[in-house]
C-alpha cells in the first residue's frame, strides 16, 4: 500500500477558471483540452503518457497511473475527473515522484457516494515531471472512470479574485464569461455545508451535511425552523441525477411556490455522457421565496422532480442545501 503525504493548499481563495472542465469558454492561456476515455483512447499527448493498471495486495482495489510532463510555459493543471458513484466506493487521487518515495494526497475520496454518475475538478500545481495516481475499489482498472479531461493553464490566467470575507455576486459578477471556482471545489477536499450566517439582517442554516440521494422512499423534505417572519427568502444549493431537462419544484407547507432553478452548462461540459441522457455534474441552482408563504416557526420545505407527486418517482442528489432569510430592520413589516 501507499504512504500518503499532507494535502496541500494551494494559497488562493477563489479562482476563476476559464473553460476549466465545465464548458463556458475557453481563456487565453488555457491549453485545448485532452480527453481520456478508458477504452477508446488509444493516442496520447506527449505531455501524458499511461503507466497502466495494477492490483494491489487486496485484489479489489486497483490503481491506474499517468506520467506527466507540464508543457513549457505552464504550471497548473486543471483536470476534471467523471466517474461512476456507488456505495462504499472511494476514489483517491495523489501524485507521487517516479521513483516512489513520495507520494502527495490530492483527494482521499472523490466519490460522494449518491450513487450518480459525478465529475470533480482539481486544479494542481506542477514543477516538474509527476505521476498522477487514481486508486480505487470500484474493480480491475479503477473501473469508475468515465472519463478525464487534461488541460494546462499559464498561471498568469488564475487570477486571485477575492479573499475570506468577500466571496459573493459581486466578485462573480466580475468575471463575466469566466468560471468561478472557490477553492474548496478544485483542491479535491470533500463537500461541506455553507456556513451558518446570523447577523441583523440575515441568516443562513445548512439543511443538509453532506451529499445525500433523494426518491420515491426518501423524499427531500426539510423542516426549517425561522424565529420571525422574514422579508425574503432563498433556497440554493446543486443537484446532481436529474435529466438536464428535468426541474425540480419547490413547495413550502405544501403550496408550489416556484422552481428551483439549475441551469444545464454549456454542451461542451466534460459531465455530459453520450447516448445516455445523463450530465454527470453538479447543478447550482436556487429559487426565491416569497415571505407570504412562510410563518415563524416550524416550515416544511419540499424539492419535488416536476410533474411527479411528493417524493417523485426521478432520484436525485442534493448538496450543499440551505436556506436564507432577510430581515427587515425592526418596525418595517415584510410584504
Amino acid at each position: 500500500m501507499f504512504l500518503f503525504g499532507e494535502k496541500f493548499r494551494f494559497g488562493v481563495y477563489l479562482v476563476a477558471l476559464a473553460c476549466a472542465g465545465v464548458g463556458m469558454g475557453r481563456a487565453e492561456g488555457v491549453s485545448p483540452a485532452f480527453t481520456f476515455e478508458p477504452g477508446k483512447t488509444a493516442f496520447f499527448p506527449e505531455w501524458l503518457q499511461p503507466v497502466g493498471t495494477a492490483s494491489e495486495l487486496d485484489t479489489t482495489v486497483s490503481r491506474t497511473s499517468f506520467d506527466v510532463s507540464p508543457p513549457s510555459g505552464t504550471g497548473n493543471l486543471i483536470l476534471t475527473v467523471v466517474f461512476d458513484s456507488g456505495e462504499g466506493r472511494f476514489l483517491r487521487v495523489y501524485t507521487q515522484s517516479l521513483d516512489g518515495s513520495r507520494a502527495e494526497t490530492l483527494a482521499e475520496n472523490l466519490d460522494e457516494r449518491t450513487g450518480f454518475a459525478g465529475s470533480r475538478t482539481l486544479l494542481i500545481p506542477f514543477s516538474g515531471m509527476t505521476r498522477i495516481v487514481f486508486q480505487s475499489n470500484a474493480g480491475d482498472g479503477v473501473a469508475s472512470i468515465r472519463r478525464l479531461v487534461w488541460e494546462w493553464a499559464d498561471v498568469r490566467s488564475l487570477p486571485v479574485v477575492a479573499l475570506p470575507g468577500q466571496i459573493g455576486d459581486a466578485a462573480a459578477g466580475a468575471l463575466r464569461g469566466s468560471v468561478v471556482f472557490p477553492l474548496s471545489d478544485v483542491d479535491g477536499s470533500p463537500s461541506l455545508s455553507p456556513a451558518a450566517l446570523v447577523t441583523s439582517g440575515m441568516t443562513r442554516t445548512a439543511l443538509l451535511d453532506r451529499p445525500t440521494r433523494f426518491g420515491t422512499d426518501d423524499p427531500a423534505t426539510f423542516d426549517a425552523v425561522i424565529d420571525r417572519l422574514p422579508s425574503a427568502a432563498r433556497l440554493s444549493g446543486k443537484v446532481l441525477g436529474l435529466p438536464p431537462e428535468q426541474e425540480l419544484e419547490c413547495r413550502i407547507n405544501g403550496v408550489r411556490v416556484g422552481t428551483f432553478s439549475a441551469p444545464a452548462p454549456a454542451l461542451d461540459d466534460p459531465g455530459y455522457l453520450p447516448g445516455t441522457g445523463t450530465l454527470a455534474a453538479w447543478r447550482a441552482g436556487a429559487v426565491y421565496l416569497p415571505a407570504r408563504f412562510l410563518h415563524a416557526g416550524e416550515n416544511v420545505i419540499e424539492l419535488v422532480p416536476a410533474g411527479t407527486d411528493a417524493g417523485g418517482s426521478v432520484p436525485f442528489a442534493l448538496k450543499d442545501l440551505s436556506l436564507e432569510c432577510a430581515y427587515a430592520p425592526t418596525g418595517t413589516a415584510a410584504p
